[in-house]
């Protein structure tokens, strides 16, 4: 007598959801008497099994890189092209090496496929909506729920790669027009401090707009050491930096950066507490809709991390300070909304040196005009790559901030018209 239960009972379990049950009874059913159908069952069966934790592990954590690679590789291998290809594509991203060269060639296979089907395009209002959400419930609330930060242990990907700054070191283009004033400081041997230089795209912009000067950056996020190891070996002697934040004290600071769809925009880091939310909320959506918008939205977090903090008044005087502070011509300073504890922190050297300042107009916070102008700074504004002085701050994307010591010097190099 076969003991082994029909495969009606089996399907019903399976057409149920009732996978765990079904998997019971076919390998109950293998150990009695093994048929070709009864291991194509088990087949089946077991892939059900495996997507559904996939899905689980998902749910759980949305960034799991791994979680999302099976469950890609698993819709693959049954055929479901068109929803394997989104997550192929985020783990395309997230993978190097050989297992990077096995993902794209997957993603290949599906790309055709997903392509015939029109793609609902992403409600750019509803992801604005969401971002503003988790961000006033982090910023207004203190609320640090799983659906507002990333996981303890989280390690996200970063929005930057050491052969990108490899690209925009060998581009001869600013990234902001803004920084053609650098180009009058000719010394080889002055040096323009980088306050806030994320991968060191903006000390590529420095030296594209003609400058001769060495660059100093300082930056908060060690993820980002390999690619401001790579300037500094693409830039012998130019180039020096520091992985430590600065700020109005000594110890430790903590930072929130935005990620999404489990990618972390390192360039919008900030310490600050009470950011514009407006201007964050915007920056965040624009770059998806830029980057990310084709794998449609998926999440959005803040992701929390801490870092070293001195005042650059002490780094400067420190014994192990690798700078001449009488050599620092220029400051360029972008915070994110952090910039006035950083003046606090430098003023002192700003005192003393008296260095040109480049501060982002959206950071450009009252107590940053306060802390300048009560030094003696006087706004300026920028014409082509000159500067002129200027009653109120200029609007313009960057503000200005020259002090009176250096008037003549500034028209000797031909900075101040």
């Amino acid at each position: 007598m076969n003991n082994n239960p029909p495969e009606s009972v089996i399907e019903s379990l399976y057409a149920q959801g009732r996978l765990v049950e079904a998997a019971q009874a076919v390998a109950e059913a293998i150990a009695k008497g093994e048929t070709s159908e009864l291991w194509n069952d088990w087949g089946v069966i077991y892939t059900g099994l495996a997507q559904k934790a996939f899905r689980r592990a998902l749910e759980m954590d949305p960034w799991n890189g791994e979680a999302m690679l099976n469950l890609g590789v698993s819709l693959f291998c049954e055929g479901k092209l068109t929803a394997a290809a989104p997550l192929l594509r985020h783990a395309l991203a997230e993978s190097a090496g050989p297992e990077r060269a096995h993902v794209a060639a997957l993603l290949a296979l599906c790309e055709p496929t997903a392509k015939e089907i029109p793609q609902t395009p992403p409600d750019f209002a509803e992801v604005e909506k969401e971002v503003r959400r988790v961000l006033e419930r982090y910023f207004e609330r203190g609320d640090r729920s799983p659906d507002v930060v990333t996981p303890a242990g989280y390690v996200p990907q970063l929005d930057s790669k050491p052969e990108w700054t490899t690209q925009a070191l060998n581009e001869p283009t600013v990234h902001d027009e803004d920084y053609l004033v650098f180009s009058a400081f000719q010394d080889p041997e002055s040096v323009i401090l980088d306050i806030g230089g994320n991968s060191g795209y903006s000390a590529a912009s420095m030296w594209a707009s003609g400058t001769a000067a060495k660059i100093f950056t300082f930056e908060p996020n060690s993820g980002l050491a390999d690619c401001l190891k790579q300037v500094a070996e693409l830039r012998p002697g130019r180039f020096e930096y520091a992985l430590v934040a600065l700020g109005d004290s000594d110890g430790t600071l903590d930072f929130a950066v935005p990620v999404i769809n489990g990618l972390a925009l390192g360039a919008l880091a900030t310490a600050c507490k009470n950011p514009e939310l407006d201007w964050l909320c915007g920056l965040v959506t624009d770059y998806f809709k830029n980057y990310l918008a084709q794998s449609g939205f998926q999440s959005f977090r803040l992701h929390e991390f801490k870092a070293l903090v001195t005042r650059l008044d002490d780094f400067l005087a420190s014994a192990g300070s690798p700078m001449n502070a009488e050599r620092i011509v220029a400051l360029k300073i972008d915070a994110e909304n952090f910039e006035g504890p950083i003046l606090l922190g430098a003023r002192k050297f700003l005192a003393a040196r008296k260095p040109l300042v480049l501060a982002e107009r959206e950071h450009t916070t009252p107590q940053v005009c306060e802390i300048l102008l009560n030094l003696g700074y006087s706004h300026a504004a920028r014409e082509a790559r000159r500067l002129k002085l200027a009653s109120s701050p200029a609007e313009t994307y960057n503000r200005f901030f020259m002090h009176p010591d250096r008037f003549e010097e500034y028209r000797r190099i031909g900075l101040l018209i």
